[in-house]
């Protein structure tokens, strides 16, 4: 991953987490003095527009990450982080369906187990991502790069080459760049 991806994973998770985990509180943990009371806390609503606001920027930066970081390692069978990879990569689409259903179920009964699945693998992924990141950055600390560890940075770098490599014949025309592709061809020079 390269520093936009990694940051940027990062604060969106932890900004998702952290709201995520907020309306949680708000919602299910405290109870309001007024038995007539929408909600429990003032905090809720702006926690959950919150948490609207800044999941799609997570979704967004996953799918950034699948191409060049959860797929090849996976491709691989590289056993660095894979437990915890795994856990993190397994709940995410049953976290993010059931975020997207509780929009638009209207059933309570549904409501309440679309909820409860949310909120499981919501915890599950905040758990197995902070456990991801902390064995790798354990690892790099402690200096114990295996082959294993040398053979992921080889093929991130690997990766990024064939994306230069790929971008590269885009430049200059906005397409390929081959022998006469772009004259005799009906383009415009």
């Amino acid at each position: 991953m390269n520093s936009f991806e990694r940051w940027g994973l990062w604060l969106t998770a932890t900004a998702t987490a952290a709201t995520g985990i907020g309306l949680f509180w708000t919602k299910y943990l405290i109870t309001s003095d007024d038995p007539w009371a929408v909600i429990n806390h003032p905090l809720q609503p702006w926690l959950l527009k919150a948490h609207i606001l800044v999941v799609p920027a997570l979704v967004f930066v996953l799918g950034l990450i699948a191409t060049r970081h959860i797929w090849p390692h996976a491709k691989a069978g590289l056993r660095y982080g894979l437990r915890s990879g795994i856990i993190t990569t397994l709940v995410t689409v049953p976290m993010i369906v059931s975020g997207y259903l509780i929009q638009v179920i209207t059933q309570p009964g549904w409501l309440t187990g679309i909820a409860i699945v949310h909120i499981a693998t919501g915890f599950l992924f905040t758990i197995g991502f902070a456990a991801h990141r902390l064995r790798v950055r354990f690892r790099q600390r402690t200096g114990s790069r295996t082959t294993e560890y040398l053979a992921t940075a080889q093929m991130q770098q690997a990766t990024v080459a064939a994306s230069s490599d790929s971008l590269s014949e885009w430049k200059g025309h906005g397409g390929p760049k081959e022998a006469g592709s772009r004259r005799g061809n009906g383009y415009v020079s």
